[in-house]
Parts: C-alpha cells; structure tokens; sequence
C-alpha cells in the first residue's frame, strides 16, 4: 500500500480500515506536513526509514508513536533530527522489546520539554535489547504508575 499526499496525521487503529499488523515498513516518509503519528501496535513493522528534513518539522509530540511494534529492530540514527517543536515521546518505543542498537538519547539533544526526567516517559520502556540500555535514565525505561 502506497500513501501519498499531505495529511496531518497518522493513526493506524482497525474500525474496518487498515489493521495495525498489515503494516510491515516505512519505506519513505517525505515532506509529510505531520503533526503527529501513532502506529501503535503495528507488531509486524520491521523498519523505519531516516526521515528527510521537513518529514515531522510540524510535528509535536512523539506520544506512543512506535509503542508495541514488537517486530521493530533498529530505529535510524536521524529520526528525530529534524523535529524542532518536539516537546514529548513518552512511551514512544514502549514494548518494541526486539529493539537493538544505541537508543536515541533525545535527552541530551535539547529539545523542548524534554530533559533527562521530563518528557520522555517509558521511552524505551521493555527495550532490554538496546546497547547499554541500565545506564539510559531511569524514567525512560519505566513508565509511571497510573494514579
């Protein structure tokens, strides 16, 4: 399945439309004109292509963006490169537990919002298989208790 165009969104949830588990690749992002993607669940997404330079400019917030997608095995290097107004990727990579590789450390890369305790919640939560994953920081392997 190909998608082309500008939208604003991306949102893969089944009501009778695209199932979570059909997709298996990003081949391309583009200059997407996204605010926000959700491919939660997505448990047969084996890869993420590197966004080009406008792909998520717009975009905000990284809110369990690849959480489940339990067939993830690396993320690019570049993902969140160019995503200036970022200010959130709590439970991004959640249960992507084949995850291998460096985690983005996107706690050191200054955005908005995000710092090594805020902003960046269960990031990596059950990403037992990233390099060195006992020296990322606490709250980005663990997700808060519900209240």
């Amino acid at each position: 399945m190909t998608i082309s165009g500008t939208c604003t969104g991306i949102k893969v949830k089944y009501y009778g439309g695209i199932k979570p588990e059909s997709i298996i690749e990003i081949e391309q992002w583009g200059s997407t004109g996204l605010t926000n993607v959700k491919l939660t669940d997505c448990i047969n997404l084996r890869r993420i292509a590197s966004p080009t330079k406008n792909s998520f400019v717009n975009v905000d917030s990284f809110f369990e963006t690849f959480s489940g997608c339990s067939s993830l095995t690396s993320i690019p290097s570049n993902l969140f490169a160019n995503c200036p107004n970022v200010t959130t990727s709590w439970g991004t990579f959640t249960d992507c537990n084949n995850l291998t590789g460096e985690p983005i450390k996107l706690w050191e890369e200054g955005r908005a919002g995000i710092t090594e305790t805020t902003g960046g919640e269960g990031c990596y939560a059950n990403c037992t298989k990233l390099n060195r994953f006992e020296q990322i920081p606490e709250h980005w392997i663990t997700l808060p208790k519900p209240s």
